[in-house]
């Protein structure tokens, strides 16, 4: 009886809503972050709690969906990764170009980046655990707890999502204990050709050195964003 109470308790309560509308939610904000194609300069900066050092790294980052991913880093040296047509190429600062077929390679598989922007995709992969609202600033927010059906592969997460508009403020990665090793925040988010952009995003994570916990934090920024333009297969080639 009192697990029966408890269960009614939670259909009840206010902020705590059922898995079809928590998918409902998150498939309109898929849908409004959902590009065929993205172009960008992309500057990352990150520091480590506790060192004055900063590491910079810059790179060049165009995406052709549903298979198709380059990235090609300018700094702090020259080197270039791509994935196009089931196949991965590597050009290394010396010059020296690898190629490997993404099937081969572990937790890769047949790399579908569309899949991942559907609420389809994301049914396959996880399983919408938990979900609650709560209001900041006068705007109101949803939390959805994704568990991956697979374990060890893709991350247990939470998005944050504004409601009415559909963006997506930040995310939080979790371990297999429930504890937060990354919290993002996308702190500066464009509409650009219909589709939500994060141009500005800040990023905390937790990792372990031995017995020393360490803390990072990245900020990530986009410059000159282009979506859905036009881009040519040649483009995705590594040589």
């Amino acid at each position: 009886m009192k697990k029966i109470i408890a269960i009614m308790m939670l259909l009840i309560a206010p902020g705590i809503i059922i898995a079809d509308e928590a998918e409902e939610i998150l498939a309109f904000a898929l849908e409004k972050q959902n590009y065929q194609t993205l172009q960008a300069e992309v500057i990352v900066e990150t520091t480590i709690e506790g060192s004055p050092q900063k590491m910079v790294q810059e790179y060049k980052y165009i995406v052709k969906k549903p298979d198709k991913v380059k990235m090609e880093i300018t700094k702090p040296f020259k080197q270039t990764m791509a994935m196009s047509d089931g196949v991965m190429s590597m050009k290394m600062p010396d010059g020296k170009i690898t190629r490997q077929k993404t099937n081969e390679i572990p937790g890769m598989g047949n790399m579908n980046l569309q899949s991942m922007q559907t609420i389809e995709g994301m049914k396959e992969k996880y399983v919408i655990a938990k979900k609650k609202e709560y209001s900041k600033d006068g705007k109101g927010y949803v939390e959805i707890e994704l568990k991956p059906k697979e374990k060890g592969i893709l991350p247990q997460m939470i998005m944050v999502i504004e409601k009415g508009t559909g963006k997506v403020t930040g995310s939080r990665v979790l371990d297999e204990k429930g504890n937060v090793i990354m919290e993002s925040e996308n702190e500066r988010i464009e509409e650009i050709a219909g589709i939500y952009v994060p141009i500005e995003i800040r990023s905390i994570s937790k990792a372990k050195m031995g017995e020393k916990e360490i803390k990072m934090t990245t900020r990530m920024r986009y410059e000159n964003v282009k979506v859905n333009e036009k881009i040519k297969e040649k483009e995705f080639e590594v040589r």
